[in-house]
C-alpha cells in the first residue's frame, strides 16, 4: 500500500517529540517556558544529537535515541544544578519581566505568587497562547505547502546529494555510528574519513528507526520537521526575544514564515540541501540568544548564564548541522555588537558608565569581530569545491533580494511591503531591534555578491563559506526578512488601531472599544495577509516546480520509475547480504537506502575501494581466475545494476560512463546474463567469476 501523508500522522507527531524532547529537557533545566522553552528546545536537541553521536563513537556505543535522551538528561541536571547554585549565591541575573503588572512581585521586591501558577503562568499566559496560535497556523500552512511540493511521502528528490543523504540514514542505522567525525566513512573506500556535518543524519535515522518509516518517507517527514516545526518556532524566538509587539504581529508570525520561496521550499527544492536546511531553520534562535546575552533587546527572557550554555548548545547544532550556517550566523551578529557599542557610547556619555569599564567592554566587545575574521579564513572549503560564477548585473540582484524573488523566482511584494515597512518602524522609533534591520542588509549584501561579484573582487573571501552559492545565499535572507516583516504587521497594527480609535473617539465607551477593536483589526489584517500570500501565483508556481524535482519519471534526473520498480525487485534475486555493483552517477546508489544492500559507491563523489575500481576497470574482461573475479567473491558482488538513463547533472558535469570500461558490454562479452529487466533498467547476474567456470 503506497504511503500518505495521512497515514504519516502519528510518525510525525512521534518524530516531532523526537526532536524536541532532549532540547526541552535542557531548556526548561535552564529555566526557560513556553514558547521560549520550545523555540530552543530543537536547536539544543540538534546539538545533543551531534556531540552525543561524537561521544557515542568513540566510547563503542551504538547510536540510537537513548543515546541523545540519556545525554539530555545529564546536561539538563548539570545546567539545573548550575542555576541552582548561582541563584542560591545570588549571581543569577533574573531577566526583567516582558509584563511587570503580571509578574506577582510584592512592593519590597519578592514575589508573592504560588510556584505552581508561576509555572502556569509561563506556560499558559494569555500572551502565550496567542503565541501558540502563530506558530500552529505556521504550522498548518508550512505543512500543506512542502506536502504539496514534495508530492507523496515515497518520492525521492532528483538532485545530486540526494542519494548521499538517504544512503547515510541507512549505512547509521546499519553501522550504529552516526558520528560527525566517522559518516564520511560511507564514502572513503576504507580511508580515514573527514569531518562531515551529520547531526541531520542522526536525527533522521533515530526517527527512521523510532518510526519504521521507508528512508525516503522519513527524509520527506524530516523536511516537514524542519519547515514546518522548527523554522515557525525560530521565527517566534526572535521575535519575542528582540521586541514587544502586539498580539496580531505575533500571530502572524506564522503567516510571514510560510510565506516565502527562498526558504524553506527553496532548499528543499535544490541540492538537495537537507543539513542546510537544518542550520537555518535554527539560526533565528541562535541570534536571539546572543541579541539577549549583549541585552539588545526591549525585553529581556533569559539570564546571561543559561544564555551562555543554551547558545553553547545551539550554535553546536548549527555547526554540526552545517558549518557555513554558523559562520553566516556569526557575520549577521555583528549588527549586534555594534549596537551594543552603541549603546555603551551613549551610556558613557550620559556619566552611566565608568570610562575605564567601558574601555574594557570596548576591547572584549572588538575581539569578536577579530576572531570571526580569522575563523573566515579557516573555515570554509577549498576553493575549487564551489566555483559558482556571477549571473546577473547588482541592479538585478538588488530587486531579488530586496522584494524576495531570489534567482529568478518572481517577486513577494506583499511580505516584502511588510518588511520596508518594519524597517521604517524601527529606525523612525530608533528602537534597539534596529539590529535586525542592519543584519537583514547584510544577508542581503551576501546574496547580491553571490550574483554579481567577480572573483578579482574578492568573491572567494566573500562567498566561499557558502562554496559562491548563490542558492544556500537566498535561503539565508528570510531568516532575518520575515522578523522584520512581523514589525511591519505591528506598526500596520498600530497605525491603524490609531486611525479607528481618532474615527470611533466620539462613538462607543473607551471600554467596550478597547474590547472590539483589538480583535477586528487583528482579522482585518491577518486574514486578507494570509490569503494573499498564500494564493500568491509566485509562491504557486514554485511550488509546482519543486513537484517536478521530486515527481517519478520515465526520464528522472536521477532515479526513474523503470529503475527503481528494478531496484525494489532486487530482494527476489540478490541472496542477502550480497552487494551489489552500481555505477554511482545513476539512481543505482539509492539502491542501498532503498532495500539495505551493500552498493560499491553510495555517491558519486567517493572514493572507490581497490575491489571496486578493479570492478570498474575490468569486471567485461573477467575470467574465472582473474583479478576482477577475486574481487567480486571478495565483495560477494554478483549483481549489477545496468541504469541506461540520464546520469545526474549530466547538463553540468558531462557523462562520467567512460570511466567505468569495465561495466560495459557485459551481456555481448558473456560476464554477465540479465534476471530482471525494466524499460532501460536491468539486472545483471555476474556468470563469468561462477566457481563452476573455474578451469580444471
Amino acid at each position: 500500500m503506497e504511503t500518505t501523508w495521512a497515514s504519516l500522522t502519528i510518525p510525525l507527531i512521534v518524530g516531532a517529540l523526537i526532536l524536541l524532547i532532549p532540547g526541552l529537557i535542557v531548556a526548561v533545566a535552564l529555566r526557560q517556558r513556553g514558547v521560549e522553552a520550545l523555540g530552543l528546545a530543537a536547536p539544543i536537541s540538534v546539538g545533543i544529537f551531534g556531540v552525543s553521536a561524537i561521544v557515542a563513537s568513540k566510547a563503542g556505543i551504538r547510536f540510537s535515541l537513548l543515546v541523545p535522551l540519556g545525554f539530555a538528561v545529564i546536561v539538563a541536571a548539570i545546567m539545573y544544578a548550575l542555576c541552582w547554585f548561582l541563584e542560591r549565591r545570588g549571581w543569577l541575573d533574573a531577566p526583567a519581566s516582558a509584563h511587570p503588572v503580571d509578574s506577582g512581585q510584592t512592593a519590597d521586591g519578592g514575589t508573592s505568587e504560588k510556584p505552581l501558577n508561576r509555572v502556569i503562568r509561563g506556560w499558559f499566559s494569555r500572551e502565550m497562547l496567542i503565541c501558540y496560535a502563530g506558530v500552529l497556523i505556521g504550522f498548518v500552512l508550512l505543512y500543506w505547502s512542502i506536502a504539496r511540493a514534495i508530492g507523496r511521502p515515497e518520492y525521492i528528490s532528483q538532485t545530486y546529494d540526494a542519494n548521499f543523504h538517504l544512503n547515510a540514514i541507512r549505512y547509521i542505522a546499519d553501522t550504529g555510528d552516526a558520528s560527525s567525525l566517522t559518516i564520511a566513512s560511507m564514502t572513503s573506500g576504507g580511508e580515514p574519513p573527514a569531518f562531515y556535518p551529520a547531526a541531520w543524519h542522526g536525527v533522521a535515522t533515530v526517527i527512521y528507526q523510532v518510526t519504521g518509516v521507508s528512508v525516503p518517507a522519513t527524509a520527506n517527514l524530516v523536511s516537514v520537521l524542519v519547515g514546518a516545526v522548527i523554522w515557525p518556532l525560530s521565527l517566534m524566538y526572535l521575535v519575542r526575544s528582540t521586541v514587544r509587539v502586539s498580539a496580531p504581529a505575533l500571530l502572524s508570525v506564522g503567516i510571514i514564515a510560510a510565506s516565502y520561496t527562498a526558504f524553506p521550499m527553496l532548499l528543499i527544492n535544490f541540492g538537495v540541501l537537507y543539513p542546510n536546511s537544518l542550520g537555518i531553520s535554527a539560526l533565528p534562535v541562535g541570534l536571539g540568544l546572543f541579541a539577549q546575552l549583549l541585552r539588545t533587546v526591549q525585553v529581556r527572557r533569559i539570564e546571561t548564564v543559561p544564555s551562555l550554555c543554551a547558545g553553547f548548545f545551539v550554535a553546536l547544532g548549527i555547526a554540526l548541522a552545517n558549518p557555513n550556517v554558523v559562520m553566516g550566523m556569526l557575520a549577521f551578529a555583528l549588527p549586534i555588537v555594534l549596537v551594543r557599542i552603541v549603546l555603551q557610547v551613549r551610556a558613557v556619555w550620559r556619566g552611566e558608565l565608568k570610562p575605564l569599564i567601558f574601555a574594557v567592554q570596548l576591547v572584549l566587545l572588538a575581539l569578536f569581530p577579530v576572531i570571526l575574521n580569522f575563523l573566515w579564513g579557516v573555515v570554509r572549503p577549498p576553493k575549487d569545491a564551489g566555483g559558482w560564477e556571477p549571473a546577473t548585473r547588482d541592479s538585478t540582484a538588488i530587486g531579488e533580494a530586496l522584494f524576495n524573488g531570489q534567482i529568478y523566482n518572481g517577486l513577494l511584494w506583499t511580505v516584502s511591503v511588510l518588511a520596508l515597512i518594519g524597517a521604517y518602524y524601527l529606525i523612525s522609533r530608533r528602537s534597539v531591534g534596529i539590529w535586525l534591520v542592519l543584519s537583514w542588509v547584510y544577508a542581503m549584501y551576501f546574496y547580491v555578491a553571490s550574483r554579481w561579484m567577480t572573483w578579482d573582487e574578492g568573491r572567494d573571501w566573500v562567498l566561499g563559506i557558502w562554496y559562491h552559492d548563490p542558492f544556500r545565499l537566498a535561503a539565508n535572507v528570510p531568516a532575518l526578512a520575515a522578523p522584520v516583516a512581523v514589525m511591519g504587521v505591528h506598526a500596520a497594527y498600530l497605525w491603524l488601531r490609531a486611525a479607528v480609535r481618532l474615527v470611533g473617539e466620539r462613538i462607543t465607551p473607551v471600554g467596550e472599544r478597547h474590547a472590539i477593536i483589538s480583535p477586528l483589526l487583528a482579522i482585518v489584517l491577518l486574514v486578507p495577509l494570509g490569503f494573499n500570500t498564500q494564493t500568491d501565483p509566485n509562491m504557486q508556481r514554485y511550488i509546482e516546480a519543486t513537484q517536478q524535482m521530486y515527481l517519478p519519471k520515465d526520464h528522472a534526473l536521477l532515479i526513474s520509475i523503470d529503475e527503481r520498480d528494478v531496484i525494489n525487485h532486487l530482494h527476489e534475486y540478490v541472496p542477502a547480504g550480497d552487494t551489489v555493483v552500481v555505477q554511482p552517477w545513476t539512481g543505482g546508489s539509492l539502491a542501498y537506502a532503498l532495500t539495505g544492500y551493500k552498493v560499491t559507491a553510495t555517491h558519486p563523489q567517493y572514493t572507490a575501494t581497490s575491489n571496486a575500481q578493479e570492478i570498474y576497470q575490468h569486471l567485461n574482461e573477467a575470467t574465472p581466475d582473474s583479478a576482477v573475479c577475486s574481487a567480486i567473491r571478495s565483495e560477494k558482488a554478483y549483481y549489477y545494476l545496468d541504469f541506461k538513463g540520464t546520469e545526474i547533472n549530466e547538463h553540468i558535469r558531462g557523462d562520467h560512463r567512460a570511466q567505468y570500461p569495465g561495466l560495459q558490454d557485459l551481456k555481448d562479452k558473456n560476464v554477465a546474463e540479465p534476471v530482471y529487466s525494466k524499460g532501460d533498467a536491468t539486472l545483471y547476474r555476474i556468470t563469468a567469476c561462477n566457481e563452476e567456470n573455474r578451469p580444471a
